[in-house]
């Protein structure tokens, strides 16, 4: 028996197609429509996904209709809006934030659509590159920046003597010049190790951390499109992401930023809806 809808063969008896979920019933028989054979060529129309012989497709899909992932949505609904709220425009964020929604929304219908699968995995990268190119950034900053201060040499010392002079100037004895020369050499040394630092701390945490997620997102929907459970280290890819919801969670306490909590929680949610479907030591 063929859907009407979308042209896929199904089992004989079958009340709903398995592939996009329509009607199968014996009014839509008695219509008049020839059911036993397709409205248009069927190689005219190949479904993303088959549902029914794909146990990787049936994992992806049971974790698309999981509690779980409605409320990872709904935390990065959360996260994203109170961001652009306060004028934190994440481009990244909000592509992903729609994708999510899509994925969702497929799977309410009983299909797990390879091509939002597809466009998450592709967002994660490009938050994964991103934040590469500003690590990059970074580290060429601190460079210029510590050529800079070498080409002034003394100027802060300078700037001192000219403070002193001026404060001689008008009847006022002071070190404060001094101690101004002193401070700008150590404030541009801590500030050129700080960018450094932060540079590291970006690649390190777009390759240790992003990566290993892309990677398995991936491996999703590849899975989904070839109905092998090949999945790549799922259970890497949930650590990484707990780790990154503790350190937005330490980011949103000292900051008091509602929007980077609701991020953080999504990121945990997200890690035991990993464990759940696809980590196979739990």
């Amino acid at each position: 028996m063929y859907c009407k809808e979308c042209g896929h063969e199904n089992p004989e008896g079958a009340k709903f197609c398995v592939c996009c979920g329509a009607s199968l019933n014996a009014d839509s028989q008695s219509s008049g429509t020839d059911t036993t054979a397709p409205a248009y060529s069927y190689a005219e129309y190949q479904p993303q996904s088959d549902m029914s012989g794909s146990p990787a497709a049936m994992r992806v899909l049971g974790a698309l209709r999981d509690k779980l992932y409605l409320a990872f949505c709904i935390l990065l609904s959360c996260g994203v809006g109170l961001g652009i709220f306060s004028g934190s425009f994440d481009i990244v964020r909000i592509l992903l934030l729609i994708f999510c929604w899509l994925a969702f929304s497929a799977a309410r219908k009983g299909r797990a659509e390879d091509r939002y699968l597809r466009d998450i995995s592709g967002t994660v990268f490009a938050g994964f590159v991103l934040r590469l190119v500003l690590g990059g950034l970074l580290i060429l900053v601190g460079i210029f920046y510590w050529v800079f201060v070498a080409a002034l040499g003394n100027a802060g010392y300078d700037l001192g003597a000219l403070i002193n002079q001026a404060v001689s100037n008008i009847g006022l004895k002071s070190v404060f010049g001094g101690l101004l020369g002193g401070y700008l050499g150590i404030i541009a040394a801590w500030l050129h190790i700080f960018l450094i630092v932060l540079a590291v701390v970006y690649i390190l945490a777009a390759i240790l951390l992003i990566r290993p997620v892309h990677r398995f997102l991936k491996s999703v929907y590849e899975g989904v499109q070839s109905g092998r459970e090949d999945f790549v280290d799922p259970h890497k890819a949930r650590i990484c992401l707990m780790v990154l919801g503790i350190l937005n969670a330490v980011s949103a306490l000292s900051s008091f930023s509602i929007s980077a909590g609701c991020i953080a929680a999504s990121m945990i949610v997200a890690s035991v809806l990993i464990r759940n479907h696809f980590d196979r030591q739990f």
